[in-house]
């Protein structure tokens, strides 16, 4: 089983993920270890060989640091899918992220990613994400990619038809985006351009499906009309607002 080891060291990558099969032992060089004599101290670490039959070694300090431990060796667990560390230090023990302690010449379980930090050294083991066939993929693509806000001529979903969708027990997806996406464009507008006053007035005719929209402004003595958008064929001439209601709004 394929695995994915993340070294850091003071919280920065040492390389780019291992990709690992099987067991792994880690932990500071060895100089009683043939193929780690002659390392060396300033060698580009982690560096990895094969240790024995389906167990790497992969050494990630050198001789001289000894607050990394010589031994921890990790492996997967086929049956649960978590991976199994082993402490085969006598003396010292670690944590886990979370606070699971691992002591001395001990083995503790953890779920995936599995993660402990050793003085500067943080390591985390992973299961490799396979990518799903695109025929057993769940997810659904939109007929066409979402315009960011601020686009000009976004098709919105009349508000009518996404009500109508919820009072029948169902929400039409396509409808609702269209909807939201025509509403975040205005929100766009009234924070970066004088265009929001139209684009608002365009937006209550298409969304709500009124026959036309007039934004009146007062400016402490009369009222004005400081936008307007009507469907074709609608009479804007003989339209005139209630002064009444215009009154009880002052």
């Amino acid at each position: 089983m394929k695995w994915l080891l993340h070294v850091s060291k003071d919280n920065a990558p040492c390389c780019d993920p291992l990709e690992i099969e099987g067991a792994v032992d880690l932990g500071r060089q060895d100089s009683t270890l043939a193929k780690e004599q002659g390392m060396g101290t300033n060698g580009h670490l982690p560096s990895c060989y094969p240790m024995s039959e389906g167990v790497t070694r992969v050494v990630v300090a050198s001789v001289n640091e000894h607050t990394m431990l010589r031994h921890i060796q990790i492996e997967p667990v086929n049956e649960s899918g978590s991976f199994r560390v082993r402490n085969l230090s006598r003396h010292v023990a670690f944590h886990l992220t979370g606070g699971v302690t691992v002591p001395a010449a001990s083995a503790v379980e953890g779920p995936s990613p599995l993660e402990f930090k050793i003085d500067r050294w943080t390591l985390r083991a992973e299961h490799e994400v396979e990518e799903e066939e695109e025929e057993n993929s769940d997810i659904e693509m939109l007929e066409q990619a979402a315009p960011p806000p601020g686009s000009k001529n976004i098709p919105g979903a009349p508000l009518s038809s996404v009500m109508q969708s919820i009072a029948v027990g169902g929400m039409d997806s396509v409808n609702l985006i269209r909807w939201l996406r025509a509403t975040l464009d205005v929100l766009q507008e009234a924070a970066s351009s004088r265009e929001f006053l139209p684009r608002a007035a365009r937006a209550v005719v298409e969304l709500i499906h009124l026959d036309g929209c007039r934004v009146l402004l007062h400016d402490g003595e009369r009222w004005t009309t400081g936008a307007e958008h009507n469907k074709r064929g609608v009479d804007r001439v003989t339209w005139r607002p209630s002064m009444r209601l215009l009154e009880q709004m002052r």
